[in-house]
Order: C-alpha cells, then structure tokens, then sequence
C-alpha cells in the first residue's frame, strides 16, 4: 500500500517515474526485506525528502555541468559551465534548482518549484516543505487504506460471529433477565481493563496464544451464551426435541422459549442479532477497547452502591 501511494504521488509522465526511482535510492531500498524482495513497511518523513532531493538534484547530473554564480549586473541568478573535473554536489541547491528548472511541465514540477522558492535556496527549508507535503499525503493514505480494509474486516466479522454464534440480542436479553451473570461480565471487563494497561504494545505470539486462551477459559466459566449446540439456537430448531417445559425464572422460561418453541419473531431477531454482531465486530478491538475503557471509567466515577 506505501509503495503504491508512493508511486501514484510522484507519477509524473512528463519526466521520470520518480516513485520507482524512489524505492530503488539506498536510504529507501535498503529498508526493505530482501528475502521475500518486499519493500519497506514505513518510511519517514526525513528520509522521503532527503532520498527525494537527491532524486531531483540528480538526475540530470551527467548532462549538465553547471555552477550558479549572481550576475552582479541585475542581481539574478545565471549558470555557467563547471569545470567537469569538479563535483556538481559541492552546491546541491544549485543543482536541485536547475534540475526542477529542466524538467518538462507537470505539477510535480510546480509543485517542487513552489518548495523552491519559499525555501529561498535554504536546503534546509526545502526538507521541512517537502517533509510536510509528504506528511499530509501519508494522513490521506491512511484513510485510503481503512476504506480498503473495510470490506475485509467486514468478513472476518461475519465470519467469527458464525463461528461464535454470537447473537447480540439474545446476549443482552440473557444480560437484562440475569443480574449475577452481568455482574461477573462487568467484573471480568474490569479486572482485564486493570491488568492490561499497555495492551496496545506488540507482544510476543506465545504471549498472545496465553491471553486468549485465559481469556476463552473465561468465557467458558461464565457460561455466556455462545457457541454451537444441539440444545441451543438455531441447531436446537432442528435436531432436538423440546424437554419438558420449565416454569422457573424469566431467563429460563425466555431460553426455553426460543431454543424449542421459537415463532417468526424469534427467527428474526435470531438473524437481526447475528446481523449486528458481525458489523460490531468488524469495527475491530481498538474502537472497543475504547469504548470498554470510557464504559468502565464513566461506572466508576459515581458513588459506590451499597449492595
């Protein structure tokens, strides 16, 4: 996707493929992997404008030769040839300046020459517009690449919802009939919330395989209503026989009612609820780990009940 980006911003069919000469500069190309020839995964702003510079400032520096001296007639800037057993580098804004001035029309051309001039042949000025230019492009790349994501996280969603059978309306109703199970989901989400203040930091696989499989042990302790069963929706709808009916409390009498005599309104929210689960879930962890975070913050900031 950077390269990509790199390439379409420096697409410049008048002149060079700069985003191609780009990845091949030493302070880019060596960046990237070698051993799966892929190209380096982020490049700073820094090292953009300097490989950049050193692009433009070079690429016409074995036909001109040329040195920049001030006409102390009318005070502009001239050239005249260099002797060609010197080095061009000994004045690099020089060479940048001619060479942009080479280059056939287009808009990169423009646009560099603005850098130019603002910089008034202060090299380092130059860097700091050309470091800024490529720092607004990369905040327009990284909504590019969200949207292109979206699709992708949107089945990944669906795909775990399935997996879990994760119904979001049946959880909150099993939630809303059942104080004692909502209480040990609230006191789970604090006690992870506690536990993992840096949980944004990259961890290692093992660690990672360790947290999810404590954190799948947990779930399985506190029975919420996941998974697949032949005594759950919608399997129980087809391969198990209704047990007798139960008269106990509302969350037993409203399971009972929708695993073995469910009616059109079941069915419905039994896909509305898959439906909402799997877009919630290709919202993906950190828009969640937020919304966790503030939930818990804004429970903890009233008064502590007494029971």
């Amino acid at each position: 996707m950077l390269k990509k980006a790199l390439i379409q911003m420096l697409d410049d069919p008048s002149n060079l493929q700069y985003g191609h000469l780009l990845f091949n500069h030493p302070l880019v190309g060596g960046m990237g992997n070698n051993t799966n020839k892929r190209p380096p995964q982020y490049i700073s702003s820094k090292m953009f404008s300097q490989a950049l510079f050193d692009i433009i400032s070079q690429q016409y520096d074995e036909e001109i030769d040329i040195v920049r001296h001030r006409d102390e007639t009318d005070g502009k800037v001239k050239y005249q040839e260099k002797n060609p057993n010197q080095r061009l580098s000994t004045d690099t804004m020089a060479l940048f300046e001619k060479s942009v001035q080479e280059m056939n029309y287009s808009t990169l051309k423009e646009l560099l020459w603005s850098f130019y001039t603002r910089s008034n042949g202060d090299r380092e000025k130059l860097l700091v517009f050309i470091e800024d230019w490529y720092n607004a492009y990369m905040d327009r790349v990284s909504g590019w690449y969200q949207s292109s994501q979206k699709n992708k996280l949107m089945i990944v969603g669906f795909a775990l919802t399935l997996f879990l059978n994760f119904d979001s309306i049946h959880m909150v109703k099993s939630f809303n009939q059942d104080n004692h199970l909502l209480a040990q989901v609230v006191s789970e989400a604090e006690k992870f919330n506690d536990n993992n203040p840096n949980r944004e930091k990259n961890t290692s696989n093992e660690k990672f395989i360790k947290d999810v499989k404590s954190q799948l042990e947990t779930i399985d302790e506190l029975k919420l209503p996941l998974g697949w069963s032949c005594e759950t929706a919608p399997l129980s709808w087809i391969f198990h026989k209704a047990p007798v009916s139960v008269k106990d409390d509302n969350l037993k009498q409203y399971v009972y009612k929708r695993n073995y005599t469910p009616c059109a309104q079941d069915y419905f929210l039994y896909g509305l609820g898959i439906i909402m689960s799997g877009f919630m879930l290709s919202f993906g962890a950190p828009f969640w780990f937020d919304l966790l975070d503030r939930f818990i913050n804004f429970r903890r900031s009233g008064k502590k009940p007494k029971n």
